[in-house]
């Protein structure tokens, strides 16, 4: 009986370090996480809303984000060259805010230095939608019933905190 008290609390031992490691807990009956999207996740975010983006708009602006800002509680900036197809790149800057917004995370370009680029374009408002249905993708991928608590900037990452209900 004793070895089993060992192995029982060994196992819960184990469970609680890997949950905590894994940034994964309980809380009222649901399984709470934290997505974290560091540097290069939200730069493949960025380019693959990029393409999206220049499909569905009449004007393709090329993006070419050479770095991250990350500006605690809830937006980036990404410095890089920015340009139309066939025309000179130039530098530029773009801030993108994290809210919720019903639920659902929400990201939109706030803020623009590039010569000849609006926050009212089409493009503008295509990408603002097009990363916001691809970090709910992110989230989907932690499961079809996962609902989103929290997004933020925190430690040189964007985060979500998702619960997924837990079935019984």
């Amino acid at each position: 009986m004793k070895k089993n008290n060992h192995a029982f609390f060994i196992l819960l031992f184990l469970l609680i370090f890997t949950s905590l490691a894994c940034n994964l807990g309980f809380r009222d009956g649901n399984i709470a996480m934290t997505i974290t999207l560091k540097r290069d996740n939200l730069l493949q975010i960025i380019n693959n809303a990029q393409v999206i983006a220049g499909n569905v708009s009449d004007t393709e602006l090329l993006v070419e984000v050479q770095d991250i800002q990350f500006i605690e509680p809830d937006k980036i900036k990404l410095i890089g060259f920015y340009g139309l197809p066939n025309s000179t790149r130039v530098n530029g800057e773009i801030e993108l805010t994290f809210t919720m917004e019903n639920e659902q995370p929400k990201v939109e370009i706030t803020w623009v230095n590039i010569p000849g680029l609006d926050l009212a374009s089409d493009f503008v408002k295509n990408i603002n939608e097009k990363l916001s249905e691809l970090i709910r993708d992110q989230v989907d991928q932690a499961g079809e019933n996962a609902l989103i608590k929290a997004i933020y900037v925190q430690d040189e990452a964007v985060k979500i905190d998702i619960e997924v209900p837990v079935r019984r």
